[in-house]
């Protein structure tokens, strides 16, 4: 069975949480993710770090919302959908709060095509975006910028 795009970005997700959290990767299968949904699926997957799924009822109750967001109201082509994503960053460094949840290592993945392809003048509309995108891409990523941020070209 092949894994629709936001099958893929889900399972990508938790596999990359789980290696952040130095836990056993999960396996997880498409029917599990499809049925019981992303944010239950990685609680199973996640218990013995529960910090990637919120420390508080705040916390948890944001990666709640950001993962709906995902599921529901993000339109990888709309950069108004962006700026939804953009008004949520503009005071947190993650998603949540001050710390990395699931929400971000999600809506990371899900965006990573959609940065790419936007311009610069794009991403400075969103300009908080385009700082967490480049804090998790330093994060997730270290020593291998896949996607250059940058106004200035190196040669």
């Amino acid at each position: 069975m092949v894994a629709d795009p936001v099958s893929a970005c889900a399972l990508r997700s938790l596999d990359a949480a789980a290696k952040f959290a130095k836990v056993k990767a999960p396996k997880v299968c498409l029917q599990d993710l499809k049925k019981d949904g992303f944010y239950k699926t990685a609680h199973k997957c996640l218990k013995d770090d529960s910090s990637l799924l919120g420390r508080s009822n705040l916390q948890s109750a944001l990666v709640r919302q950001w993962v709906q967001y995902q599921e529901h109201l993000l339109d990888k082509k709309s950069i108004s959908s962006l700026q939804i994503l953009n008004q949520g960053l503009q005071d947190r460094t993650y998603l949540a709060g001050e710390e990395i949840t699931i929400a971000d290592f999600l809506l990371y993945y899900s965006l990573e095509d959609t940065i790419g392809e936007l311009s610069f003048q794009d991403r400075e509309s969103i300009i908080h975006v385009s700082r967490w995108f480049s804090n998790l891409q330093n994060l997730l990523n270290p020593g291998s910028l896949s996607l250059i941020l940058s106004r200035t070209k190196l040669y």
